[in-house]
């Protein structure tokens, strides 16, 4: 069991080291492809736990309500189970891929800049500028009208 732990260990930070040497050598790159595949991944479990869902739902609905479909109201009819959305699923991959790439790429460099200049030291003061510039540039005028687009 310890020798497992151990392996497994030692592969978590074989890999950890090969990421950080790719982030290294090419950032834009690697953060694209990461974005990428994280929202991917994020989508495909969302999507499979609310299919989850709603086949617990028709299941329960069925339960409840026995009678054929045709002698029951529109409102109690079970909702069916969909199918994996290809289309929402690579919407979000490339929304994911462009934030995580181009956007923060460029946006991280600028941001480090502009606080550097207002907060030289660090700290809280670098912090809340950091917030501040988050909340009041990135998120509303890139973010949402991005996602929204």
């Amino acid at each position: 069991m310890a020798g497992t732990v151990r392996a497994a260990a030692d592969a978590v930070r074989a890999t950890a080291a090969q990421y950080d040497g790719m982030l290294s050598r090419q950032p834009f790159r690697t953060s694209t492809i990461t974005g990428a595949i994280l929202g991917w991944a994020g989508d495909a479990l969302t999507q499979r736990r609310q299919m989850l869902e709603q086949a617990a739902e028709h299941c329960q609905s069925m339960v409840q309500h026995p009678k054929p479909a045709e002698d029951r109201p529109i409102d109690v009819q079970p909702a069916m189970p969909e199918h994996f959305d290809v289309r929402r699923s690579l919407v979000f991959t490339v929304f994911s891929a462009y934030m995580s790439g181009p956007v923060n790429y460029v946006w991280l460099v600028q941001l480090h800049r502009a606080v550097a200049y207002v907060a030289p030291n660090g700290g809280a003061r670098a912090l809340v500028a950091k917030m501040a510039l988050q909340a009041s540039i990135l998120q509303p005028l890139i973010f949402l009208p991005s996602y929204f687009a």
